[in-house]
C-alpha cells in the first residue's frame, strides 16, 4: 500500500493504526506488505504523517511460521515457537491463484529469539494476534517449548514481555500498544 493510501484513510491531527507492517526483510508472509526496516521506508511513512499532522501506530508484523518459502528471502523456511505446521484445514493463496499447505516450521533456538527482540525496537502497536509469531509462544495450543519461553503462561509470555520492553527502552513507554486475540484461533493458534 502506498502512503496515498493512508492520507486518504486519515484526517488531519486523526489517529490511524496500519495493517501488520514488516520490521525486516526476512519477515514477510505474503506480497505487497509495507515495511518499516529501512530508511527509505521510514522516510516514507513520515512524509504520511506529516502530510496533515497524523498520529499513525504501525502494527508489528512478524507472520511466523505462516509463509510459504516462496515468500521468504532465498526461499527460507519460515520460523516459529515450535516445530508444528499450519494444520490442512487452513489454506494460503498462492502467486498462481492456487491455495496451498502451509510449511513445516522449524523451532527457533533460544539465542535466535533474542535476535528477533532486537531488531523490533522501532515498533508501536506489537501485533500479537491471529497466529502470527508473538501469538505462537502465547498460544499453549502451539506453544510446546520446554525452555524459559514455554510451559507455563508466565514463560509463554516472556518473549511479548522482553519485546515490549524493548521497544518501549527504544521509543517510550507512551508509545508501546498490544494488540492480542485471546478468543480466536486462525491458522491453529487455540488458547
Amino acid at each position: 500500500m502506498g502512503g496515498e493510501y493512508y492520507i486518504q484513510r486519515s484526517t488531519p491531527g486523526g489517529f490511524l493504526i496500519t495493517e501488520g507492517t514488516l520490521v525486516s526483510p526476512t519477515v514477510p508472509g505474503f506480497p505487497h506488505v509495507p515495511g518499516i526496516y529501512n530508511e527509505e521506508q521510514v522516510e516514507a511513512w513520515r512524509r504520511v504523517v506529516d502530510a496533515k499532522g497524523r498520529i499513525i501506530f504501525c502494527q508489528f508484523w512478524h507472520v511466523g511460521r505462516a509463509p510459504r518459502p516462496m515468500y521468504q528471502p532465498g526461499g527460507a523456511a519460515p520460523i516459529s515457537s515450535a516445530a508444528k505446521p499450519i494444520s490442512a484445514r487452513w489454506r494460503i493463496l498462492l502467486p498462481d491463484g492456487s491455495c496451498g499447505t502451509y510449511p513445516n516450521p522449524p523451532a527457533l533456538a533460544t539465542y535466535e529469539i533474542l535476535h528477533i527482540v532486537q531488531f523490533e525496537q522501532v515498533l508501536m502497536e506489537l501485533r500479537s494476534t491471529h497466529g502470527y509469531l508473538i501469538d505462537q509462544f502465547l498460544k499453549d495450543g502451539i506453544n510446546d517449548r520446554t525452555d524459559e519461553y514455554g510451559g507455563s503462561l508466565a514463560d509463554r509470555c516472556r518473549f511479548l514481555i522482553q519485546i515490549v520492553e524493548a521497544v518501549a527502552t527504544a521509543i517510550g513507554v507512551e508509545r508501546v500498544a498490544v494488540r492480542i486475540s485471546p478468543a480466536i484461533d486462525p491458522l491453529d493458534a487455540m488458547a
